[in-house]
């Protein structure tokens, strides 16, 4: 049974708790804490995350669906989604040093005339094609 189970979730790994008391977890756990579920994985990267549900049946379609995003090459971490789209352009803008003179000027002009009134506050996650096409008739 324990080779089943870490074959399906991965290896195991050791976390902390509040308590200070170490526990070893396999990746992509279910945990129930009072009325809510936790669901826990590993990034990629091996950074533990976790998110809480109210039903074990939406806990474990998101550890799924993490799995199947890694396995795919497709999972973004959700913090770089919390990132304004003002803050992106600036440092996306700063690490472009191959551009020429007017290019530049007229990504820095397309930027402050169109996209950072439109999207400047909003989070990189927020933004989507449909929101964009408002964009493009201003």
């Amino acid at each position: 049974m324990r080779d089943l189970r870490d074959a399906f979730c991965g290896t195991p790994f050791t976390s902390r708790s509040r308590q200070g008391r170490n526990s070893t977890v396999p990746i992509g756990a279910l945990g129930k804490r009072e009325a809510t579920w936790i669901a826990r994985y590993r990034a990629p990267g091996g950074q533990e995350r976790s998110r809480t549900f109210e039903r074990k049946i939406d806990a474990e379609r998101f550890l799924n669906d993490q799995e199947h995003r890694k396995a795919r090459g497709e999972w973004i971490d959700p913090t770089l989604g919390r990132v304004r789209f003002d803050e992106y352009a600036e440092s996306w803008l700063s690490m472009t040093t191959h551009l020429r003179p007017g290019t530049r000027a007229n990504i820095d002009g397309r930027l402050r005339n169109h996209l950072l009134p439109h999207f400047g506050d909003m989070p990189m996650a927020a933004i989507r094609p449909v929101s964009s096409s408002g964009c493009s008739e201003r």
